[in-house]
This record gives C-alpha cells, structure tokens and sequence, in this order.
C-alpha cells in the first residue's frame, strides 16, 4: 500500500466531504462560517462587512510576501505582520457583533492594531523585505482602503445619538 497515495486520497475525500457539507449548509441556511466561527450571513459577507472582505484578501496578500522573506525575519517580523492582521481581522468580527454603543470602543483597538501594522511594514519595506512596488501595492490598494474604512466606521460609532 502506498502511504503517500492513501493520504492524498483521504486528504482530497474529507475536503471535499467538508466542502458538500458547508455548501449544503449555506444553500439551506444562507449563512456562512468565517474562519473564527462566527456566523455571517451571505448578504452581510458580500455586501455590509466590506472592511473584512477587504483585510481578508490583505491578509492572503500577505502571506505572498511574508513566504519570501529571509529566514531571520520570517518568524519574527514576518509573524508579527501576519499575526497583527489576523487580530485586526478578528477585531472587525468582534465589533460588528457589538451593538452599536459597545462599538466604538472595539474600533478604537482595532486603529489602534492597524496603526501597529502598517509601523512593521515601513520596518519591512525599509530592511528591504518589501520592495518599493510591493510596498507601493500594499499602500494604494490596501492600506490606504482600509484606513479609510476604519476611519469612517469610528466617526460613525462616535457619533451615535445618546440618550
């Protein structure tokens, strides 16, 4: 018996088993599971959570350029990107299950968190990890996006009507 064959097998019979369940789930339920495990439905997935979709392909992105860089820096300053966008995408899931008073202050850390990443990756840009082009990619089409949505989001939250 070939080992390797069977795993591939196996491996390609259970994602395709979890991949039928998860379709026929969201066919008969119109929801969908994010990575995290929180429920969103199909709707607020594609059209009322654009910041996540946003940070979720910036993640993907990421882990492109963090797979090249340098092994010294790819468990240190390459996790720390990574690990700072997976906490950004989390804290977006967290507000937007927040009511709307309890929101501002999620968003706050959430700026807070971005803010920290885009710092390391100046750093990275800067030791020459990123090149110029990727870092001038990574600045129009993602960070420059996503600030502005963050930024829009707490002007949103601070402004609620007390009472």
């Amino acid at each position: 018996m070939n080992r390797n064959n069977n795993n591939k097998a196996n491996g390609f019979s259970v994602r395709c088993v979890r991949e039928s369940i998860l379709t026929q789930g969201m066919a008969a339920q119109k929801q969908a599971i994010n990575p995290c495990g929180v429920l969103i439905t199909e709707v607020a997935k594609n059209q009322k959570l654009p910041l996540y979709l946003k940070l979720y392909q910036f993640l993907k992105f990421l882990y492109e350029v963090t797979r090249n860089f340098p092994k010294q820096y790819k468990y240190t300053l390459g996790k720390d990107i990574l690990n700072l966008t997976w906490r950004c995408l989390d804290l977006v899931l967290e507000a937007n299950a927040l009511s709307r008073e309890e929101k501002h202050p999620k968003i706050l850390k959430l700026s807070l968190a971005f803010d920290q990443l885009k710092i390391r990756l100046r750093m990275a840009q800067e030791i020459d990890l990123i090149s110029k082009r990727q870092f001038s990619h990574i600045q129009t089409n993602y960070v420059k996006e996503i600030g502005e949505m963050i930024g829009g989001w707490s002007r949103w939250a601070a402004s609620r009507p007390t009472g």
